[in-house]
């Protein structure tokens, strides 16, 4: 074969080969995987949106990684689905609050539910631990941390300079301290606990840093926070409060890993099995969620305690302390990261237009939301979702690379 021959032969290889190439690249766009660009703030802060700017998720379109039939979705997971109200839209990502065969109505910032066969309507609840990505950043503080804010904007207590807050003896046992930390005032006492100064609210920072004005002002009660502790071998334990309008929800965990409820947290349920002793190092979550009191300590659930808050109450402000138990003056625990949460908080469609407040969700429909309802086109203005509809589950965000990560849900 001449050169000439033999160049033309490798040159159509070369373009065969690359058509393969491209052939399956368009195959497994269309029916496996393919990148889409987040362009709406309407799932913020859990994935940031701008037309140019926004992330970039990972689509899973054929289930390898996560299944997307219907009969295998879960509450609360993500989705991507076709935009039939408009031809050649990008298609929308939402978070599933119905999978079907149920009504759904929105009260009071939560999701509730019953089946269409009749019966009572119930809070759909999330579970701290297995739902903790939905806890949403309201601030978030550390030793040396740079933030668009003072760090003593929303903590007060005893701080080194620039560095992590030091906790003295609150009290020398359990029942002490929740007594104390019941008190609406501790007056002198607030240099020896951590407590919030400013009310959480549905805010939040978005992936640029800003605080986003969507939902900014509206409190409500579902709130916490999450503590890492450094104890020293003369604490005996820690107390943490959750003050709400005028009530107070408490708690305290002694080293043995005992848990111990304040007054007026009644137990429905048995208490989680004890938690291991707790050492050196320790991270705390505390909260209210879904009309339940929740402790969290080193990723295990301590305790998980409903308390229905009475009816007719104004959201108003909300302050969480945490205190540590032992006895004399000495320092006695180190705080070295603060993070303020709140869960999602979803707005009733409350337009002119939108005169439907209970939706009728069939076997086969998806009702879904976007995280921040407050600047989200989903169900409540366009009813359920076709289940046909659904393209696929976001498994990861690839881009920006400083906001590249694994999606849980």
């Amino acid at each position: 074969m001449t050169g000439a021959g033999a160049g033309s032969g490798r040159a159509l290889r070369t373009a065969g080969v690359a058509a393969v190439a491209l052939g399956v690249l368009l195959t497994l766009r269309t029916h496996v995987a393919q990148r889409y660009l987040i362009p709406s703030r309407s799932m913020e802060p859990t994935l940031h949106g701008d037309p140019r700017r926004g992330d970039i998720v990972l689509v899973d379109k054929c289930g390898l990684l996560r299944p997307h039939d219907v009969d295998r979705l879960r509450r609360f997971d993500t989705v991507v689905v076709r935009d039939r109200d408009h031809d050649g839209a990008d298609p929308l990502v939402k978070r599933v609050v119905s999978t079907g065969d149920e009504m759904v109505k929105i009260a009071e910032g939560d999701v509730f539910v019953r089946p269409l066969s009749g019966g009572p309507w119930t809070r759909v609840q999330k579970h701290p631990i297995e739902h903790r990505d939905l806890r949403f950043t309201f601030y978030a503080w550390e030793p040396g941390g740079s933030g668009s804010e003072p760090p003593d904007h929303y903590l007060a207590g005893t701080r080194d300079d620039a560095g992590p807050y030091c906790l003295r003896p609150f009290a020398a046992d359990v029942g002490a301290a929740l007594a104390r930390l019941g008190g609406a005032n501790l007056g002198g006492e607030v240099g020896r606990v951590l407590a919030t100064v400013r009310a959480i609210d549905t805010s939040f920072l978005d992936a640029a840093g800003r605080r986003s004005f969507a939902g900014a002002g509206c409190s409500h009660n579902d709130v916490g926070w999450e503590v890492d502790l450094e104890l020293a071998d003369g604490c005996l334990g820690f107390a943490v409060s959750l003050h709400q309008h005028d009530l107070v929800l408490a708690a305290a965990c002694e080293r043995s890993g005992r848990v111990v409820l304040g007054e007026g947290v009644a137990i429905d349920e048995p208490l989680p099995p004890p938690v291991p002793a707790l050492g050196t190092r320790v991270t705390v979550a505390f909260g209210y969620l879904d009309g339940r009191l929740f402790l969290e300590v080193d990723g295990r659930l301590a305790a998980l305690v409903a308390f229905p808050m009475p009816a007719n109450r104004e959201s108003a402000g909300n302050v969480l302390r945490l205190a540590v138990l032992g006895t004399g003056e000495a320092e006695l625990a180190r705080v070295h990261r603060v993070r303020l949460f709140h869960d999602v908080y979803y707005q009733p469609e409350n337009r002119p237009y939108a005169g439907i407040r209970e939706y009728r969700v069939e076997p086969g429909e998806l009702f879904l939301l976007g995280d921040n309802t407050f600047d989200s086109t989903d169900s409540r203005r366009r009813g359920p979702f076709a289940a046909a509809d659904l393209v696929g589950r976001p498994v990861a965000v690839i881009g920006p690379w400083s906001r590249a990560r694994w999606l849980p849900r």
